[in-house]
């Protein structure tokens, strides 16, 4: 599947899975298994472990990613693959501004590249990063920026979005006042 795209980019819960088809060059039934698979080791810790302190879940998140994704940079190959480019949120600066990590401007430096792009923090060089989606959820203005200027002489061909928003399942054309007992 990544042999259909020039550039692919993530954030939050998409970087990972961009990371999986884009570096790892899986297919996206693979990348959803090895994704639930994640998630399911992280996420399953009960009611006591969602309060608990973030540090040791940033731990268990980075140990649960090198297993199933690895730190091998040589994935990370722009000339063979994809162009990728994960999203993360710097928040110890002000105002909180968005951060890529991009294989194809400088060879990636942390093994930890999709880390920063999640809900758990990751202090690379004096930098605080943090899930890209306390900034924005939807990459592709960023994309569509970075595309523009990896190509300034091509015409946009297509664009997919996967994974942003929601369908509303019902509108009520005529909205009851609110109440009190409807809470």
């Amino acid at each position: 599947m990544h042999e259909l795209f020039d550039l692919i980019v993530g954030v939050s819960t998409g970087a990972v899975i961009a990371t999986l088809i884009g570096a790892k060059k899986m297919s996206i039934a693979e990348a959803l298994q090895t994704y639930s698979e994640v998630s399911k080791k992280l996420f399953n810790y009960g009611i006591f472990g969602r309060i608990s302190h973030t540090k040791k879940n940033s731990q268990l998140f980075e140990q649960i990613l090198k297993e199933e994704i690895g730190s091998d940079f040589s994935l990370l190959d722009s000339f063979n693959g994809p162009k990728l480019a994960i999203i993360s949120c710097v928040v110890n600066n002000k105002p909180l501004m968005p951060f890529l990590f991009r294989n194809y401007e400088h060879p990636p430096t942390h093994s930890s590249h999709y880390r920063g792009s999640t809900k758990y923090k990751v202090i690379l060089d004096n930098l605080v990063h943090q899930d890209g989606g306390v900034l924005m959820n939807n990459p592709t203005a960023i994309a569509l920026h970075e595309a523009r200027q990896l190509w300034p002489r091509n015409h946009l061909q297509c664009i997919i979005s996967v994974g942003n928003g929601r369908v509303m399942s019902k509108v009520d054309p005529e909205p009851e006042p609110y109440s009190w007992s409807k809470l």
